[in-house]
């Protein structure tokens, strides 16, 4: 239990500053998973992943839309994106109770979170 304590002080306002950037990102419009592929592994299918090569990187932005920006993946990014932070609340919650650093932070994506909830 200690360990998990530990690694709960050392979360960093840089780090929760990302996952309260990514909250104001998701809008209540990418919240229906049935606008979503059906889980989160079918998104690194080939269909939605450019190739390695960064030469082909400009060939991929003169399709008429690019790999990966595909209504149904875009959605997708940020529901899976809103079920993960949803899936974190506990740990966000024990961050507070132990980083008071980050607490004002957190209890912003917290009610951020709850708002989209609704």
């Amino acid at each position: 239990m200690s360990h998990i304590f530990r690694s709960v002080r050392d979360v960093s306002v840089q780090e929760v500053e990302l996952y309260l950037a990514v909250a104001h990102a998701i809008s209540e419009d990418y919240l229906d998973p049935s606008y979503s592929v059906q889980t989160m592994q079918e998104l690194l299918d080939v269909k939605y992943l450019w190739m390695d090569h960064e030469e082909n990187d400009e060939l991929e932005w003169e399709e008429e839309t690019p790999k990966g920006y595909e209504q149904k993946a875009f959605v997708s990014y940020y529901y899976f994106s809103y079920i993960l932070l949803q899936e974190a609340v506990p740990i966000f919650a024990a961050v507070i109770a132990h980083n008071k650093e980050t607490a004002d932070h957190l209890a912003e994506l917290l009610t951020l979170l709850q708002q989209l909830d609704k």
